[in-house]
């Protein structure tokens, strides 16, 4: 579908993916309304909800460990009535640390948006715990837990997964609680 056919939120969705591709917080952050918390879930990652200056430090962080960064939409699904969008993107990045090589990954993104949809208000990102936390434990990116201390360096079990398709639907109807809203986009 062209820019021009979609609503001013999927607008802003896709520019907000675009946007991390740039490897540019200020790009990233443009995006986001000053009201804006960004949580990364599941909550037993222990990672906590963020606002958009703590969401900046996160993104400098994770930003700086990259030379290359794709966020790949697979799944798109807007709820008008409720003002908010479900992206299923793979990630795919090279990394600036000796040895690490390529990072694949993928996640589901629940946003919130302004009323004119031009800015969002709310990121939920709900990622493959595994990733995480080889993230966290061989990369090391700055400001990864955000406020110090975290589950993340005492859980000892995380089941790997990746995120099926079937999770962006499931995602929807946790997010709006309303099935008629399973619309592809």
């Amino acid at each position: 579908m062209a820019s021009e056919d979609r609503s001013t939120r999927l607008n802003t969705a896709y520019s907000l993916l675009d946007a991390y591709g740039s490897l540019s917080p200020d790009a990233i952050l443009s995006h986001l309304d000053e009201s804006c918390t960004h949580q990364a879930l599941p909550e037993s990652l222990g990672m906590p909800p963020r606002s958009k200056e703590e969401f900046r430090g996160h993104a400098q962080g994770i930003t700086s460990i990259f030379t290359t960064f794709a966020m790949i939409p697979q799944n798109v699904y807007e709820d008008e009535d409720n003002n908010a969008v479900v992206i299923h993107a793979k990630m795919d990045g090279q990394l600036n640390k000796p040895g690490m090589g390529q990072w694949k990954n993928e996640c589901i993104m629940l946003l919130r948006f302004t009323e004119d949809g031009s800015k969002i208000t709310q990121i939920r990102e709900f990622v493959d715990s595994a990733k995480a936390m080889e993230m966290r434990n061989k990369v090391k990116p700055k400001n990864f837990d955000s406020h110090g201390g975290s589950l993340l360096s005492t859980v000892g079990w995380v089941v790997s997964t990746t995120v099926p398709v079937a999770l962006a639907g499931a995602a929807v109807l946790f997010f709006t609680g309303r099935r008629d809203l399973l619309r592809l986009r």
